[in-house]
């Protein structure tokens, strides 16, 4: 079976096609597919391997240290650059440049699990930070940001823009808190 999930942020590069109609098409035409609307997060559970690109779904799955098999995306990385995650955190999979090669890749995968393992859980460890101890540094991480004593991260793809959003909303927390 093939789950299809349609992501929700991407508006730019759809190519002017509505991608959510045809895949809710090819769900329709297809009992071994299904179009996966909301959160995918439980069909990760009983996924083999996953195809994606540079969504952050490829690194929620990842944790299940399951075969990841990324589409390449350069139009992405000239615009984004190669610093975050979504390029380094590649290494932890098979890049498809070709999509003549995307089904013999996909088959060697499926073949041969425990492909990439060593990649897959180098990257698992360096994403997971305080393992058992998760809720107590993101408290603490949190009350550094609106106080001062952390800075916010200057890296990542449209880092900048999400950022502004987050520093208005820490702002706005201080004062609450403050006052």
């Amino acid at each position: 079976s093939l789950a299809l999930e349609n992501h929700r942020a991407h508006e730019r590069g759809h190519g002017g096609k509505d991608w959510r109609k045809i895949l809710k098409q090819i769900d329709r035409n297809n009992k071994n597919i299904r179009f996966v609307e909301g959160d995918s997060n439980p069909y990760f559970i009983v996924s083999e391997l996953l195809i994606g690109d540079v969504s952050g779904a490829c690194y929620e799955f990842l944790l299940q240290n399951k075969p990841i098999v990324f589409i390449d995306t350069p139009k992405f990385f000239e615009e984004h650059g190669t610093d975050g995650i979504s390029y380094w955190g590649r290494k932890c999979g098979d890049v498809v440049c070709d999509l003549n090669q995307l089904s013999d890749i996909v088959q060697n995968n499926l073949d041969n699990p425990t492909h990439n393992e060593k990649e897959r859980l180098q990257i698992i460890k360096t994403l997971i930070y305080n393992p058992g101890s998760a809720s107590k540094v993101a408290v603490d991480t949190i009350i550094g940001l609106i106080d001062g004593r952390i800075s916010f991260p200057k890296w990542g793809c449209r880092l900048t823009r999400y950022y502004l959003a987050v520093l208005m909303v820490f702002r706005r927390l201080k004062k609450l808190v403050i006052n």
